[in-house]
């Protein structure tokens, strides 16, 4: 149970984290001249909406990874398919995120 209430923690954590990173998404992306301002003097920013995006993406499925727990009973394979599709998304959302396909 070490590992569950890790993972946990990490959906703590993930959650005080979507909050920030969601009014900085709108602050960057949504006011015009703020974007202007400071993305082309910031390029590490980018990174940052990249951390934003898996935090995001860790939120969500945490929260479905305990409602399939809650059904079906706790297993490893549960939380190897969690982290097989958290990675197979994460991989997919940053590169459309980027525009590599």
């Amino acid at each position: 149970m070490r590992s569950e209430r890790l993972l946990y923690f990490f959906y703590l954590v993930s959650a005080v984290f979507v909050f920030f990173f969601f009014i900085v998404h709108n602050l960057m992306m949504h006011i015009k001249p703020l974007k202007e301002m400071l993305h082309p003097k910031t390029p590490y920013f980018i990174y940052v909406l990249d951390f934003s995006i898996l935090m995001i993406l860790y939120h969500g499925l945490y929260g479905i990874r305990s409602i399939v727990v809650e059904k079906k009973g706790y297993s490893k394979a549960v939380d190897y398919l969690f982290v097989v599709i958290g990675a197979f998304l994460s991989v997919i959302l940053i590169a459309a995120k980027h525009k590599v396909i």
